[in-house]
């Protein structure tokens, strides 16, 4: 009987899948064997903790179930010095070497297998490593020279997934490796110029979001273990070097209603494609406000940079007319046959394209509102300066004319409240913010469209309202 590649492939998973259960029912785990076959079922990617969705880029070969099994086994392991320097020495090294020699006898179960299954990788084998960093405790000192290469391997690999490991396995080594080990053995520099190095493949059509927030989360914890004076110039250098580049690549064009339409295939690069725009801006100003946040009051040095970018893009957002659910030929022979158009008639995915595009709009919202939340709360000292929050006056009317074009235009696409209903209470809650510093510009609003903004006055003055 003869067999295809894929059909062996999915008996050897299966073969896997059914072994792990069986050693995952276990009451206890003995052995390097057994936590190797475990651990190869801890998923690398979560221990990063990411704020933005990294469900796309799990291990497709190993479920949710047992991910959750193997943490909760290893959660209760012993890991000796014996076993860490086993699992390093005899699994993990030969991987990594020019000729991969096989080190497991024939009879062995599949699970202990070496072979290069997934690209040039053994399934699971950078969370087999992932894990066992965040328990080698004082064996650091021995270990290191054998965890690093691995990882070097993986940042410097042209596979964005291949890079995307080492991200994952260089912030747990920065995260667990003690302080004096990064600096001494000038680990630190090594990693944060391969994680420099990676984020030029934050534009790939595929991985590039995954890539970008795994290489800006491990130069964060290698920033973290810096002195504390060193902290903020280093969070300055990552935000230029992360965000305001990936919006570099983000045209104001692409947010508008047009742009939202279904993807074309042929259009794989992220300068040609209006939809792998809007989700790098999303993955960006995810990240930018959670990197307002943790620098706080001196961030305000990007103030103009980020609002020139933002009201351009809101500015353009859902500006062009948008297309016919369905197509025109289809609602008229409709017509022509029943008289009127079926309610339950299939939609075109238009509503359903919109997603990626609100998205973005929405961390770029929410990212906003924190740099003018600082903006608003920071104060000038000096009596020759303007006596109100730096920046906010130059920009105010740009951005609150820009966020309540945004509203209305949102408002005429009648889209599903559950698309829509969290981007409008974010720009409501940012024009609100906006009419507390310049309340004057309110009413203008107000007179250009009283119907559609009048909701806006009750964040003016009773003067103004009055007037």
């Amino acid at each position: 009987m003869h067999l295809d590649d894929d059909a062996l492939e999915r008996a050897q998973r299966n073969a896997d899948h059914a072994e792990a259960r069986r050693l995952l029912t276990t009451t206890g785990i003995r052995g390097a064997d057994s936590l190797i076959s475990v651990s190869k079922y801890w998923c690398a990617i979560d221990a990063l903790q990411l704020d933005v969705s990294v469900d796309a880029w799990r291990d497709a070969w190993c479920s949710a179930a047992l991910t959750k099994q193997a943490a909760a086994v290893l959660e209760e392991a012993v890991v000796s010095r014996e076993d860490a320097m086993y699992i390093l020495m005899q699994y993990i090294r030969p991987i990594f070497r020019a000729q991969n020699k096989a080190v497991w006898e024939d009879e062995a179960p599949s699970w202990t297998s070496t072979h290069a299954v997934q690209g040039h990788m053994p399934l699971g084998c950078h969370n087999v490593l992932a894990w066992l960093m965040t328990r080698l405790g004082p064996v650091w000192d021995e270990a290191w020279p054998l965890v690093l290469p691995p990882i070097m391997t993986w940042l410097d690999s042209s596979m964005p997934q291949a890079k995307i490991y080492g991200a994952c396995t260089a912030y747990l080594l920065v995260r667990y490796a003690p302080r004096t080990l990064l600096s001494q053995a000038g680990l630190d520099r090594l990693l944060g110029t391969s994680l420099t190095r990676m984020l030029s493949f934050m534009t790939d059509a595929q991985d590039g979001p995954m890539i970008f927030s795994a290489a800006l989360q491990a130069r964060l914890a290698i920033i973290a273990r810096r002195p504390v004076d060193d902290q903020f110039d280093g969070q300055c250098t990552l935000f230029s070097e992360s965000v305001l580049t990936a919006l570099s690549y983000c045209a104001p064009a692409s947010s508008s209603t047009y742009a939202a339409r279904p993807s074309d295939p042929s259009r794989t690069a992220t300068l040609s494609s209006p939809r792998l725009q809007q989700v790098l801006a999303y993955t960006a100003c995810t990240w930018a406000a959670s990197l307002f946040r943790r620098m706080g009051d001196p961030c305000l040095r990007f103030w103009n940079a980020w609002m020139d970018w933002t009201c351009a893009w809101l500015q353009n957002a859902l500006s062009a007319s948008p297309r016919p659910r369905r197509p025109v030929t289809e609602m008229v022979d409709e017509l022509v046959e029943h008289g009127h158009l079926e309610r339950s008639s299939p939609r075109m995915p238009d509503q359903e394209a919109m997603l990626e595009l609100l998205r973005s709009l929405h961390a770029c919202t929410e990212a906003t509102r924190a740099l003018v939340d600082l903006a608003k709360e920071a104060r000038v000292d000096h009596a020759p300066l303007p006596q109100r929050p730096p920046g906010l006056s130059t920009w105010s009317a740009r951005l609150l004319t820009a966020s309540c074009q945004c509203i209305i235009r949102l408002e005429d696409l009648s889209l599903d409240e559950a698309l829509s209903t969290p981007l409008l209470t974010s720009l409501r809650a940012l024009c609100d913010t906006l009419l507390e510093v310049e309340p004057a510009l309110g009413a203008s609003l107000v007179a250009l469209a009283p119907t559609r903004l009048g909701g806006l006055t009750q964040k003016m003055p009773r003067d103004i309202q009055a007037s």
